[in-house]
């Protein structure tokens, strides 16, 4: 196979004491974005290399992570853990969007619908769309239209029983897939609020991560140190 790579060689590695990394995403094809644990939020520079590019501190625990780079802009998103006492009053857990130009990062907006710690983020390939779901089996999407963020679907009749560990587009935009803590996977209609199927006891221990093709292909990965591949109909 001409398009299978024959071995892979260490081109640089950099010691950039960000600590250990929540999540990692291309930006572009020459930068790739962190968040870590020691609440920072990094872009490095890969081109040939890697450099630090910039860097923002965050005002807590990164817990989800997202980037997309669109006609109008490149944008990350990440989500903070709560770190208040927990009451019976919902407090907001904002997903934090942030501009990306060059050698700096600025934010952008705060996008407030979930009153639990956002556990997912994912963002269509074009960029236009956002899904987030949270530790309390929440799910919600939301719209760019070129100049701001607005809150799309919300009525999404989850019935995982854990919270949502990974979010996962297919290239199109039609279907929106959420793995969850419980072990299932559920594929979504974009359009609709209503699981299209829903797959279960794929991983024991949870379904950590999930990832499509441009062929419907799905492949997902557990605590069980497992990789399935299903193919959608």
């Amino acid at each position: 196979d001409a398009h299978r790579p024959a071995a892979a060689t260490v081109v640089k590695e950099l010691k950039a004491d960000v600590g250990s990394a929540v999540g990692l995403e291309w930006l572009s094809s020459a930068q790739v974005v962190v968040a870590t644990r020691k609440k920072v939020l990094a872009g490095f520079d890969v081109g040939g290399g890697i450099s630090e590019a910039w860097r923002i501190h965050l005002p807590g625990e990164p817990t989800a992570l997202a980037a997309t780079s669109t006609k109008a802009g490149t944008f990350v998103a990440v989500t903070i853990a709560f770190e208040g006492v927990v009451t019976a009053k919902k407090v907001a857990r904002p997903i934090h969007i942030y501009n990306v130009e060059g050698s700096t990062a600025k934010p952008l907006v705060q996008l407030e619908h979930h009153v639990a710690d956002v556990t997912a983020l994912s963002f269509t390939s074009d960029g236009l769309r956002l899904a987030s779901g949270d530790g309390e089996r929440k799910l919600a999407t939301w719209n760019f239209d070129g100049e701001s963020w607005q809150l799309g679907h919300t009525g999404w009749s989850s019935s995982h029983t854990a919270r949502i560990s990974c979010l996962g587009w297919a290239v199109d935009g039609c279907n929106l897939v959420s793995g969850s803590l419980d072990r299932h996977v559920q594929v979504w209609n974009a359009g609709e609020t209503s699981a299209r199927l829903k797959v279960e006891d794929v991983h024991k221990g949870g379904v950590n991560s999930i990832c499509f093709d441009d062929k419907k292909a799905l492949v997902t990965g557990g605590a069980d140190g497992c990789l399935k591949l299903y193919q959608l109909a």
